[in-house]
């Protein structure tokens, strides 16, 4: 009897599975289009933005034409790069203004900023 309830369960498990991957598949395909998240910074999401607006898709800057990062110079400690509720800390001279406008603007993005300092 046990063992009997126990292949009922998985048998009902594996049919329900089942009919919720399909219900899912063709939920998927009947709609228009699929939701993307547009406010994640990746250029492979924007241009699938551009692509459902019916625009060209913009080439993304090749990495190796920028100096990047040095990881291992001495940076000073007490200045901030993220806040407690991890909010990034963009201070000047920490980011080439060039680069982004050139990768961001044809994207025509709307952004928010929130500037505060705190005194000692």
């Amino acid at each position: 009897m046990r063992c009997h309830r126990l292949v009922l369960g998985l048998g009902f498990c594996l049919v329900l599975g089942t009919a919720l991957c399909v219900l899912w598949v063709y939920v998927e395909n009947w709609l228009p289009f699929s939701y993307v998240p547009y406010y994640l910074p990746c250029p492979e999401i924007f241009n699938m933005k551009l692509q459902y607006r019916g625009q060209k898709p913009f080439q993304p800057v090749a990495p190796s034409q920028y100096p990047q990062p040095k990881l291992l110079e001495q940076r000073p400690t007490e200045l901030l790069t993220l806040t407690p509720w991890l909010a990034p800390i963009v201070s000047e001279g920490t980011f080439n203004l060039d680069l982004l406008q050139r990768i961001y603007q044809p994207l025509n993005l709307t952004t928010g900023l929130a500037v505060f300092a705190v005194g000692r």
